[in-house]
């Protein structure tokens, strides 16, 4: 893929990324206590809950991303052979639904690990053309937000 051309975010993908970072964001500060009024509706296992809840099911929708790559560009096979990514798709969500069953401690932990090696997994791929060269520094941005969201409900359930 040609990076000069390719390099631009689009703004539906820009807006629509950062609004689903919003969940991250807002359970987060609300796990600290920012935010008046917000314990008075819900109690601090629910607002983890929550935001343990929210990151399965962006780790699950980050493998979906993959699993609709495999079947909708055949092209891409050389790249990334579709059965390793419909396996890779399949391991992200049930990832996620596992930690769903786990203290919340280990469960912060899973998907924290989970969203490093999506990541990971994706820089890599990028670099060799599966995805659009603009996915990276939305992809960057935001799995870094979901990351400190599990790292911090890590920490605030030994604390």
């Amino acid at each position: 893929m040609d990076n000069a051309s390719d390099s631009r975010t689009p703004s539906t993908a820009k807006w629509l990324g950062y609004a689903g970072a919003l969940p991250f964001l807002g359970l987060s500060a609300a796990l600290l206590g920012i935010g008046e009024g917000i314990s008075d509706f819900f109690s601090p296992s629910h607002i983890a809950f929550a935001l343990l809840s929210y990151g399965a099911i962006i780790l699950s929708f980050l493998g979906g991303l993959h699993w609709g790559r495999a079947v909708t560009s055949p092209a891409d096979n050389q790249i990334l052979p579709a059965r390793i990514a419909l396996i890779w798709s399949v391991s992200l969500s049930l990832t996620g639904w596992f930690a769903l069953f786990l203290p919340l401690y280990w469960a912060a932990g899973v998907l924290l690990a989970g969203f490093a090696a999506a990541l990971t997994a994706d820089l890599i791929w990028l670099k060799k053309g599966y995805w659009p060269y603009w996915m990276r520094g939305l992809r960057v941005q935001l799995s870094c937000v979901a990351m400190a969201s599990m790292s911090l409900l890590a920490y605030q359930t030994i604390a």
